[in-house]
């Protein structure tokens, strides 16, 4: 004796399968999405505070090596005037402080994200953007 199928049922059963297989990838292709604007939204919010509290470290750290191609660049601005040194200089410095903002927010992201699964189960302090909360 051979079992029959009911062939509607395993229709259904296939289209209820791969329903739930679209659904979690439509999840998890959302929570890329949403994990990519909050992490845009904070590393925004980090380099406005940075530049706000514009400090020496910031300053000093933000001054590319010296390399050939940086003292090239800052001699050229140095003899166009004090306006394009300034420039190049503030350039220079505000690349540094977007990429140490976007390694924060990263952190912060991270953290966020742990806490969402209960991974992290220590005292829930943060340092957001040199604050702690």
């Amino acid at each position: 004796m051979h079992p029959t199928f009911n062939l509607p049922r395993t229709d259904d059963a296939v289209q209820f399968l791969t329903e739930r297989a679209q659904a979690a990838h439509d999840d998890a292709h959302e929570h890329a999405e949403s994990r990519q604007d909050r992490l845009a939204r904070i590393t925004a919010e980090c380099l406005k505070l940075r530049r706000e509290r514009l400090d020496g470290a910031d300053l000093v750290a933000g001054m590319p090596p010296d390399t050939e191609s940086n003292r090239a660049l800052l001699h050229a601005a140095a003899l166009a005037g004090d306006e394009a040194f300034g420039a190049v200089c503030f350039s220079f410095i505000a690349d540094y402080m977007a990429g140490e903002a976007a390694i924060e927010a990263e952190e912060i992201v991270a953290r966020l994200e742990g806490d969402a699964r209960e991974d992290d189960r220590g005292p829930r302090v943060y340092r957001i953007c040199g604050e702690d909360l």
